[in-house]
């Protein structure tokens, strides 16, 4: 995703140019403001009847509805929401140091630390390197050009334990198969006999003859998804194309039904009339 961000101007909305506000994310990765998102959606859903998605304004691939039974209008909602987008922007205006902040004061920002996603003086970017909780965390100029991206690699980089969501993932329990931080190995795997720490065990992991074969099956299953991924985009611009002109045939039937009716009842209305006046006479 960063990446695409990174194609336009990650900072501003290709559809307004400015600045986002509240930045929402399309399955193609692409990111424009709610209100814009929403103006698009809306507009290009207004002609047709049953419209069941729409094309990006970017890179035009066709995004199903989010919510099949939902009217066009409430869509933008449902995509998510980049938050590190915003805070990103945020700190950018502000060019405050966060740890200073804390402290009720203010000092101007020069860095972000990546793992803290805070934004540091001069000062406290010496202190944080030289913390040793925080000597390995990675410190990047606020205004470099990819700080977005690096900043969104970073996090997804970093795995967060999903039963400590407060503790990163840094031990392998070979016992159970099981990845955990130092909270679980203390909690729950403390008679296991086997742990290894994270890049140890991917160590062995990358040396052991069942990768290659994993690898290559998981080349063939994207492969295979990645083909129905398309059947399915084709299917789905078929259905709206094919809904579309089945409206626009059925209110030609009508017409052409009524059409054929009106001449039935004026010819029947000028034979009653022959025949009235002929009975007259």
């Amino acid at each position: 995703m960063a990446s695409s961000i990174l194609q336009n101007d990650f900072t501003a909305c290709s559809i307004c140019f400015e600045k986002f506000r509240i930045p929402r994310c399309l399955p193609c990765s692409h990111l424009f403001c709610h209100g814009c998102l929403l103006s698009y959606i809306v507009t290009s859903c207004e002609s047709k009847e049953t419209p069941i998605g729409f094309l990006c304004p970017l890179c035009r691939e066709f995004i199903p509805s989010p919510v099949p039974t939902d009217k066009p209008e409430n869509w933008a909602d449902k995509f998510p929401r980049c938050e590190m987008l915003e805070k990103y922007n945020s700190l950018m205006e502000s060019r405050l140091c966060s740890a200073c902040q804390r402290e009720n004061e203010e000092e101007e920002a020069t860095n972000i630390c990546l793992h803290c996603e805070d934004a540091l003086c001069l000062i406290c970017t010496k202190y944080h390197r030289r913390n040793r909780s925080s000597s390995t965390h990675k410190i990047i100029p606020l205004n470099h050009p990819e700080a977005i991206m690096q900043l969104t690699a970073a996090l997804q980089q970093n795995e967060i334990c999903p039963k400590h969501p407060d503790k990163d993932i840094e031990l392998y329990c070979n016992d159970h198969n099981e990845a955990c931080c130092t909270l679980c190995v203390s909690m729950e795997h403390r008679k296991c006999e086997s742990i290894d720490d994270i890049e140890k065990a991917a160590g062995k992991i990358k040396k052991s003859d069942n990768l290659q074969a994993l690898q290559e099956g998981l080349g063939k299953y994207e492969v295979d998804l990645q083909k129905a991924k398309k059947n399915n985009e084709d299917n789905i611009s078929e259905i709206d194309n094919n809904s579309d002109l089945i409206i626009v045939e059925t209110k030609k039937l009508k017409r052409e039904i009524i059409e054929q009716l009106d001449k039935l009842e004026s010819e029947h209305q000028d034979e009653l009339s022959k025949v009235t006046k002929e009975s007259r006479e």
